[in-house]
């Protein structure tokens, strides 16, 4: 009987300490930035448009509905070339609005030392673009594109060709209010 029984604690020690050896076993540590680790897959599972083995990819801004709503105009910059690349104007400024209306609407006022700029506009949207037609011009249609996209700024720049083999480029940098 005594046998019996440190046969039987053997066997428990045995089944035990191999039961242990089929325990799933845990991710090895991993930073997945903005997302979260799958404790079954040992992988990253990222939020909605960040991608990469590590969630390390931010996704570009959607260009669609980015820029809708209004910015804080907080540098401007025009410039007139003219064909063999003199400069016949340059006006600047540093304070403004820029509305883009979800409609595709919007406006766009900023005093600069040309003038004041108070447009009524509409704007369709595309990969890195903004083309913005000013109210009243058929002729004119300003391509702007991103240089930049973060959540809160946004550098838009035109070039465009103007009358007498001249060339017309305009930046605007806003924030977003």
């Amino acid at each position: 009987m005594k046998q019996l029984n440190i046969l039987f604690f053997s066997l428990l020690i045995v089944m035990a300490s191999s039961c242990s050896l089929f325990e799933e076993e845990s991710c090895p540590e991993k930073d997945c930035n903005t997302g979260s680790l799958n404790a079954e897959t040992c992988e990253c599972d990222c939020i909605d448009g960040f991608t990469g083995t590590n969630c390390e990819i931010a996704p570009l801004c959607d260009r669609d509905t980015y820029i809708e709503g209004t910015w804080t105009v907080t540098d401007y910059l025009s410039i007139i070339t003219n064909a063999d690349g003199s400069e016949s104007a340059r006006y600047t400024g540093e304070s403004g609005t820029a509305t883009f209306n979800g409609d595709g609407t919007g406006s766009i006022n900023a005093p600069t030392t040309g003038g004041t700029i108070n447009q009524n506009i509409t704007y369709t949207t595309g990969t890195r673009l903004v083309n913005i037609i000013y109210a009243g011009e058929t002729s004119r249609t300003y391509a702007f594109s991103f240089d930049e996209c973060s959540d809160d700024e946004v550098r838009i720049t035109a070039t465009v060709s103007w009358s007498g083999n001249r060339t017309f480029t305009e930046t605007y940098a806003l924030s977003r209010q």
